[in-house]
């Protein structure tokens, strides 16, 4: 409902819109605060404080307060620090998380694999430069990317981010084009030469190594720190994800077999009967 309400604002909003949006703010406000205050007293400081979720929560009455008297005291309203208050309202939505056993998961999956994205990340920035490296001897020799100032192999800066926007396969396809000394159109291109050659290897191997193992390898690790907030949920009972993978195997050859087996038996039965009518 808080966060219906919250999307309801617009604007040049009529006043008593705007009044009635400042009394269900300052209604929901009082039902999180009536919250904290409850779990506080039902647990204590100390064992409050331990859960994350409980922190969050803590942190979005606390910078809601501000807002609020801004609402009533029109007069602090005016500052511009009010707005970026205003704003962490938006945090509010996080309380959903708390409460939904597949979202808390996806978002534990989330936090749980920053530094294993953070590793991989790092390991493909280390890529990207020695390909740079590798670039700028090959290509920056060359007169194959002259007048394409955003497009080159001068420099290890424009040389990344060359690479990265082949990373990103956004146009890469012109940068491999003008690698390979082709025309206007991209059809005609001048494999004869041994920078085209060096380009065919270099190029393919990028791509190889960056979107195909790095990326996948990102995958895998969100899958793996899923599996295991799953499990942490009460979602999964298998302790691994090849647990899991040997359960849908032989589940599916179960069901085959299965399914093989009473085709036969009708088969059979059909036959029974074909001989009777015989």
């Amino acid at each position: 409902s808080n966060m219906a309400v919250m999307a309801m604002e617009h604007y040049n909003e009529s006043p008593s819109f705007e009044l009635a949006m400042k009394i269900l703010n300052f209604v929901f406000l009082s039902i999180f605060v009536v919250e904290m205050v409850i779990k506080l007293l039902a647990l204590g400081f100390a064992a409050y404080f331990r859960d994350h979720w409980n922190k969050l929560d803590f942190f979005i009455i606390v910078v809601s307060i501000p807002d609020l008297v801004g609402q009533v005291v029109p007069a602090l309203d005016n500052f511009g620090f009010m707005t970026v208050f205003r704003v962490f309202r938006v945090a509010r939505m996080f309380k959903l998380i708390n409460k939904a056993k597949g979202l808390r998961t996806l978002f534990n999956t989330l936090i749980s694999s920053v530094p294993a994205i953070f590793n991989v990340a790092s390991l493909l920035l280390l890529l990207m430069f020695v390909y740079a490296v590798l670039g700028m001897n090959v290509f920056g020799s060359t007169d194959r990317f002259d007048g394409q100032p955003h497009v080159n192999f001068n420099n290890i800066g424009t040389s990344m981010i060359t690479l990265f926007r082949v990373f990103t396969c956004d146009g890469w396809s012109s940068v491999v084009a003008i690698a390979f000394n082709c025309d206007d159109q991209g059809f005609q291109c001048n494999m004869t030469s041994a920078t085209s050659v060096v380009a065919g290897l270099y190029f393919p191997s990028f791509m190889l190594l960056t979107t195909f193992v790095m990326l996948n390898l990102v995958i895998a690790v969100i899958i793996d720190n899923f599996i295991e907030s799953a499990q942490s949920e009460g979602l999964l009972k298998t302790n691994n994800f090849v647990d899991l993978l040997k359960m849908v195997v032989t589940l599916k050859v179960f069901v085959r077999l299965l399914r093989l087996k009473l085709e036969s038996l009708k088969n059979r039965e059909a036959a029974r009967r074909r001989a009777r009518l015989v």
